[in-house]
């Protein structure tokens, strides 16, 4: 919806008060989902409960594809094992915190791969798009991706250049990490 809120501003005149009134939505919609982050952080996202991580992860990448912006899912893995909660749920968060940072940052097409093994599961997330700004120096979205991963016993990667960027993420198939309050 901020993604959203954000291509309503650039495409309103300022001739109207049309932008005010957006600008002050998109400042409430950050707050309140803010709030809603801190009250979720530890729980298992219902789409997860009720249509499995596959199938999550193409319902969210439907809902970020635009009119400009195209998600796409490989069709290279069709089932999934089943998995320990923690694994799901940390593989569904690095995933969508990949995703939208590909299609709020690069502006380009973008891919999302799952690979299982015997004893893991990798979660990739790549685009085509001019790659990470700053030097490539990951932000705290990117943070995030490494921290869930590292307390199940996982590892991250990032991988960026002038032609696109590259998130992955391995994770075992049991969980092993930390205990993470709430999940």
């Amino acid at each position: 919806m901020q993604m959203r809120l954000g291509t309503a501003q650039a495409c309103v005149g300022s001739q109207s008060a049309a932008p005010e009134h957006l600008r002050a939505a998109a400042e409430g919609l950050s707050e309140a989902l803010t709030e809603v982050r801190r009250i979720t952080a530890g729980l298992t996202p219902a789409v997860l409960v009720e249509r499995g991580l596959l199938e999550a992860i193409r319902i969210l990448a439907h809902r970020l594809s635009t009119e400009v912006v195209q998600v796409v899912v490989a069709d290279s893995v069709t089932t999934v094992p089943a998995l320990a909660p923690a694994v799901e749920t940390a593989a569904y968060r690095i995933a969508a915190e990949a995703m939208t940072n590909a299609v709020r940052h690069s502006g380009a097409r973008r891919g999302v791969g799952l690979t299982v093994t015997p004893t893991s599961l990798t979660v990739k997330v790549s685009d085509d798009g001019n790659g990470l700004g700053g030097g490539g120096v990951p932000g705290t979205g990117l943070a995030s991706c490494t921290e869930r991963a590292e307390e199940i016993g996982g590892t991250t990667g990032v991988r960026t250049g002038p032609h696109g960027t590259a998130v992955h993420a391995t994770l075992p198939l049991t969980r092993q990490g930390r205990e993470r309050g709430g999940s």
